[in-house]
């Protein structure tokens, strides 16, 4: 059976537009790739958010970046694990 695959040109689908926020913790290398992936690719309006940002109710969707500079070498999975460790 052979697959098929679709290959859409950015803004080609008619999906509702999105607000996205992508989330920065300290240490994070992949924040501003997501935010270029789904504003310039996607078409979507997305905002870096600050960690500590309190409101975030504005957002359609929250992405959390993975992949942290160094791996985890310096920690800062293990800070932001707990600072918000409530979520």
């Amino acid at each position: 059976m052979s697959e098929r695959i679709w290959l859409l040109a950015p803004g080609s689908c008619t999906l509702k537009s999105m607000r996205f926020a992508v989330v920065v913790f300290p240490g994070t290398w992949s924040d501003r790739d997501c935010q270029w992936a789904l504003s310039k690719v996607m078409g979507h309006e997305a905002d870096l958010v600050w960690h500590r940002e309190g409101d975030l109710s504005s957002y359609d969707c929250v992405v959390l970046p993975g992949g942290f500079s160094y791996g985890d070498y310096l920690r800062t999975g293990a800070i932001a694990q707990a600072r918000h460790r409530h979520l």
